[in-house]
């Protein structure tokens, strides 16, 4: 006979601010942490502590979540931009410089300790070897860098509305992908 699994739903009435789950990560601290349009929800595994305005998180509706390489939790949100927080220091709202910022979608870092973000409206680069932005304006094929991966050679990929696209120095190039068969 083979492994049994438990199956246990977690709804409002289990303490979740909303139904729907937008994010799902665990950090290293072993909490699990969901993104709702409702908030963002804290797990430990039994019980939920939904964080909001009075732990310092103005927004509640989430799209995105991501953990850094030091620990630092970064939020992505639908309308209020990015937030991170270290352990015990609360939130703190990031600065987003050069594009107007719609909803987050995807937050990446990287192996240089730089940290992506991706919208509705582009891509953001913070950090090493400097912020950065690309929209169709400046260079990217697609504004709409709707998910983000670094391979193992640390190849950065993003997934676009139009195809899938792979960053080379500072450009971005759409790849080629096969015909559906």
């Amino acid at each position: 006979m083979g492994p049994r699994w438990v199956a246990r739903s977690w709804t409002l009435d289990e303490g979740l601010p909303q139904n729907s789950v937008n994010a799902i990560l665990q950090s290293g601290d072993g909490y699990l942490y969901l993104g709702t349009f409702g908030g963002l929800a804290r797990c430990d595994g039994i019980d939920f502590d939904v964080l909001g305005p009075r732990q310092g998180l103005p927004a509640s509706r989430i799209t995105t979540l991501h953990t850094a390489s030091d620990g630092v939790l970064w939020i992505g949100t639908e309308d209020a931009g990015v937030f991170r927080s270290t352990a015990g220091s609360g939130y703190e709202k990031v600065p987003l410089p050069h594009l107007p910022v719609g909803p987050v979608v995807g937050i990446q870092g990287d192996r240089d300790g730089a940290t992506w973000i991706g919208t509705s409206r582009g891509l953001i680069r913070l950090g090493a070897p400097g912020d950065r932005a690309w929209d169709e304006a400046r260079g990217m094929p697609d504004d709409w860098a709707m998910s983000l991966f670094e391979d193992s050679r640390g190849t950065l990929w993003v997934g676009t509305e139009t195809g899938l696209l792979r960053r080379e120095g500072e450009r971005f190039l759409r790849v080629a992908l096969p015909e559906r068969v």
